[in-house]
């Protein structure tokens, strides 16, 4: 099974295949502390509701049940709701995902290469090619790259038919650990701005980042924020 990959573009109906092939930039502001975008913060919004759509122990439980106890046929089902359940999220997107424009989407094939879902069609690409090619934000090829790695790592350790047949347990459980690692990314570039912005942030965007998973309290001092601050990729 190739693994489910969903993005903004899956989710907004109209914007199957947004991206012309152009440099990616990173989204977090590099002098100036202004805000993050809106859809910096929809993006982690929304992967944070998909990894929860694979953690829902009732529904796999069901879905074995509706697939006969066949649990590779379960994990299918799986991916099927997902998608789904996706899609309906994307009605409720706000933001208007025209600067920066929505990540494509991406999978790990049966051969362990990572492929770009683009409007030209599916095209392996790896993480420096992606940067380079890919009109969004370097952030979230940065955080879809460590995502479809931890695919990457398992497919090298399992044939193609182990991977074909898993059952949804294993087929949950991996989706979860690459949404976890695509959020860790994500938050990082998040983490570093505030460290850095903290001080001339509004508390709207105080607000924004407690939401996204990032702790706003100012325990530390300006000099020991940046210090301490984490390495974000593609700055």
């Amino acid at each position: 099974m190739n693994k489910l990959y969903i993005t903004v573009a899956v989710m907004l109906a109209c914007l199957s295949a947004p991206l012309a092939l152009q440099a990616a930039g990173p989204c977090m502001p590099t002098k100036k502390c202004e805000p993050p975008p809106c859809e910096f913060f929809e993006q982690i919004k929304m992967k944070q509701a998909v990894k929860r759509l694979f953690s829902k122990p009732k529904v796999r439980q069901q879905l074995i049940r509706q697939a006969g106890g066949d649990n590779a046929e379960a994990a299918r089902l799986l991916n099927e709701f997902v998608e789904k359940k996706a899609a309906k999220l994307g009605k409720k997107l706000r933001c208007p995902w025209k600067n920066p424009l929505p990540p494509p989407g991406f999978e790990t094939n049966p051969s362990c290469e990572i492929i770009a879902k683009l409007s030209t069609g599916d095209e392996t690409m790896n993480r420096e090619s992606a940067l380079s090619k890919l009109d969004t934000c370097s952030e979230f090829i940065e955080a879809a790259y460590d995502h479809e790695q931890v695919h990457k790592d398992i497919c090298f350790k399992t044939n193609s038919v182990e991977r074909a047949n898993e059952g949804i347990t294993v087929y949950a459980a991996e989706e979860r650990a690459g949404y976890t690692q695509e959020l860790k990314s994500l938050r990082a570039s998040l983490e570093q701005f505030w460290y850095s912005c903290s001080a001339e942030s509004s508390a709207e965007t105080a607000r924004q980042i407690a939401a996204a998973g990032i702790s706003v309290l100012k325990s530390k001092t300006p000099k020991s924020r940046a210090k301490n601050a984490p390495p974000v990729k593609g700055n």
